[in-house]
């Protein structure tokens, strides 16, 4: 089982794609690399992310909605950093946002990809 590195998505997104094999089925799980004051930092806003999130904010995911406030796109963006490893805080993220603001658009795009991408596992489980 090795790694397959896939072109850019975004100026700042990378995804790195990684397959198993379980019980005779391939899954394919991923995490997206977001450039972050020129470091790579990997992003996932799995389960665990989710998880994390309600833990943190006291809400439900449902509750985020299509208008998302800057409080929870930093909620967004620490819990999806955490989750998939990575050692930063709330103020890290903040002050990241505050010197690249189209992170904004890239936490937000990266997590609404993840959403539909857990969606559709869903489905798939249902098959």
């Amino acid at each position: 089982m090795g790694w397959v590195f896939c072109p850019p998505f975004f100026l700042t997104i990378n995804y790195i794609y990684k397959l198993h094999l379980t019980r005779n089925k391939l899954k394919l799980k991923y995490t997206k690399m977001i450039k972050i004051k020129n470091k790579e930092y990997k992003f996932k806003f799995g389960f665990k992310a989710l998880l994390m999130y309600e833990k943190e904010t006291g809400s439900s995911v449902s509750a985020i909605g299509d208008n998302i406030n800057m409080s929870t796109l930093v909620d967004i963006a620490y819990c999806g950093l955490k989750a998939a490893g990575e050692d930063v805080t709330k103020d890290f993220v903040i002050d990241a946002i505050d010197e690249d603001f189209a992170l904004i658009n890239v936490f937000t795009q990266a997590m609404q990809e993840d959403m539909a991408a857990l969606n559709n596992m869903g489905k798939e489980a249902k098959k």
